[in-house]
């Protein structure tokens, strides 16, 4: 464990839980320059791995068992349930919430304050969208800023776009390389550019992804 890490935890800045290994070359407690004050504190759960290359921002909660992977960023308040998994170079961006069992495939940027309920899983490449006017640094207006949201089970395909606002039902299926412009309905496949729902889905694939009573979950 480096010497930066190891003050972050003298100076209760940062918490480890039992078994956690953090590899060389990550960046722990990094700050916006927007933020003033004192750091905000970080916690990461039991037996989480942090891949070498990742970078980890102030205000970020990791529960346990989770996978960081390589080159991974982690920005100012992101939130990690349990047994997540990080490919690597995933971008998680500020205010941002992840629920347990979720996997997110390597090259996906995951929009701020953007949330994805329990074991949904976002393939590789996929893009996700707050704003649909782009706004920025402008004196007549502020951006008004709408994630999309993934809820419990979903699946989106590699290299699919959420634009701002669409919700992608509970155990939806979205295939690779959709344009999603409007919510996608609960137990449905949608693909196409834009999206449209196809069929619904088939009752073998209605079991969610993830171990333990994922029945319970469901109720």
């Amino acid at each position: 464990m480096n010497n930066k890490i190891q003050e972050l935890i003298d100076n209760g800045i940062l918490t480890l839980g039992k078994g956690v290994i953090i590899e060389e070359m990550v960046l722990v407690a990094n700050r916006e320059e927007t933020n003033e004050g004192e750091l905000r504190q970080i916690s990461i759960g039991d037996h989480t791995i942090v891949r070498a290359g990742a970078i980890i921002y102030e205000g970020v909660t990791i529960g346990s068992d989770c996978r960081i992977g390589h080159g991974c960023i982690l920005r100012t308040n992101a939130s990690l349930g349990n047994n997540v998994v990080l490919s690597h170079h995933v971008i998680v961006e500020h205010d941002s919430k992840l629920g347990n069992w979720v996997r997110v495939s390597p090259h996906t940027h995951i929009t701020s304050c953007m949330t994805v309920e329990d074991r949904a899983f976002l393939g590789a490449g996929v893009i996700t969208v707050n704003d649909k006017f782009l706004t920025w640094k402008r004196n007549d207006r502020e951006p008004n800023l709408l994630p999309p949201y993934v809820e419990f089970g979903a699946r989106v395909g590699s290299g699919t776009t959420l634009l701002s606002g669409v919700r992608i039902g509970k155990m939806a299926m979205v295939g690779s390389g959709s344009v999603v412009t409007k919510d996608v309905p609960p137990y449905t496949i949608a693909f196409g550019n834009p999206a449209k729902v196809q069929r619904e889905l088939d009752e073998e694939h209605r079991t969610p992804n993830g171990y333990e009573e994922v029945l319970t979950e469901m109720e």
